[in-house]
């Protein structure tokens, strides 16, 4: 499996070491590594410059304060005893391009002659083998191994990306925001107008950011939108949702060639709400063409 680096400036880290901001150039590339490891490398204007560790990719995430830049989360990183600088690992001569340089991008895949005498020496070697125990210890359950399934969970995590730029993170529907401590990381989810379940596609046209509770209330016909974007809410939803979700609120929507197409909307009305979650409907193009899954 080929072996990436990612340019560490100390600039770019946040105060607890623990994510790196870097270009969103980087992005298809960072969010096929989660779950990977990767080679930490300071470049020349830093102090201890070259190679000086691992770290897993846990996370990526859209800055939510500038969209041209992500968070890279960083999960189990693993120091070397020394750094190992350029001059080590490449000898006194040594093409300049071939490192991180000032205009490097953030992430990038580490040359077959790097890995090899990278491979060579013995605290890295050791350090590798300590970091992919931890890795192993701490992977996250959902981060399959099979290649079908990383495609799927990488096309998630596009549109995801995609969402989060064009409407920010917050809920739409109740503008609140819930964040991680770092405040790096957000609670906020990809909500499908038609659900997965339904076999709703996976497109920006048929996905809102919504809270973890949004989305709960979205798929159980407690809310809904008009065409338009204003909000409905079940006549049966508790005091405390109805309190939660306004009714008659105009949610705010994308540009309008990312605008929910209506058929989705125009779906969920006719099937889920006010009527909860029905397991083996199909959503197909007509409304009220609704088959057995």
């Amino acid at each position: 499996m080929a072996m990436y680096a990612l340019n560490v400036r100390s600039y770019q880290l946040s105060p607890d070491g623990c994510a790196l901001r870097v270009s969103r150039q980087n992005l298809h590339r960072a969010l096929r590594l989660i779950g990977r490891s990767v080679v930490l490398y300071r470049p020349r204007d830093e102090d201890e410059d070259g190679y000086y560790g691992f770290a897993t990719i846990a996370n990526v995430e859209v800055d939510r304060h500038a969209n041209e830049f992500i968070w890279l989360e960083l999960g189990g990183t693993t120091h070397f005893s020394k750094v190992v600088s350029l001059d080590e690992l490449l000898g006194a001569v040594h093409v300049n391009d071939m490192p991180f340089h000032t205009y490097s991008k953030g992430v990038r895949l580490i040359s077959p002659y790097e890995e090899g005498r990278l491979s060579e020496i013995s605290h890295v070697k050791d350090a590798l083998g300590f970091h992919e125990e931890q890795r192993v210890e701490n992977a996250s359950s959902d981060i399959p191994e099979r290649w079908s399934f990383r495609k799927t969970l990488l096309r998630h995590r596009l549109l995801r990306a995609e969402m989060l730029t064009l409407y920010g993170p917050a809920c739409v529907f109740t503008e609140l925001l819930y964040t991680s401590l770092s405040g790096k990381l957000f609670e906020t989810q990809v909500g499908h107008l038609v659900a997965r379940e339904y076999r709703g596609p996976d497109i920006i046209q048929n996905v809102l950011p919504m809270s973890g509770t949004a989305n709960w209330h979205w798929d159980h016909g407690l809310i809904s939108l008009t065409n338009p974007g204003k909000i409905l809410v079940s006549s049966r939803a508790t005091r405390a949702s109805q309190k939660l979700f306004k009714a008659g609120k105009q949610i705010r929507f994308a540009d309008s060639k990312f605008w929910p197409h209506t058929e989705y909307l125009e779906w969920h009305r006719d099937n889920i709400f006010e009527k909860g979650r029905q397991p083996g409907l199909t959503w197909s193009r007509s409304p009220t063409s609704v088959s057995a899954a």
